[in-house]
């Protein structure tokens, strides 16, 4: 049976996990939004979208392609998360 301890401690871990997951979240969508005013700005001045890339790990990989990668590893990050804390909660009882 679990503490009030450990209940304070699990109720405070899912509250951190979702901040975390909120803020990460955010990052994405204003990835996406700069992505999209880019998209504007060329489509005003009749004109290709300027490539805005970054470089990891020697290679150059585009704003975009990077903000796709960051929602897999959050998806990835966030399932991982709440499986440790159902086994830590399922631990205690």
């Amino acid at each position: 049976m679990a503490t009030t301890a450990e209940k304070r401690r699990e109720n405070r871990a899912r509250r951190i996990i979702r901040s975390e997951s909120r803020w990460l979240q955010k990052a994405i969508f204003a990835l996406g939004k700069a992505e999209e005013a880019r998209t504007k700005l060329a489509d005003l001045y009749e004109d290709e979208a300027e490539e805005f890339t970054v470089k990891v790990n020697g290679k150059k990989k585009d704003v975009g392609e990077i903000g796709g990668l960051l929602r897999e590893a959050v998806e990835e990050r966030l399932q991982k998360q709440r499986e440790e804390l159902r086994e830590r909660m399922q631990a205690r009882r």
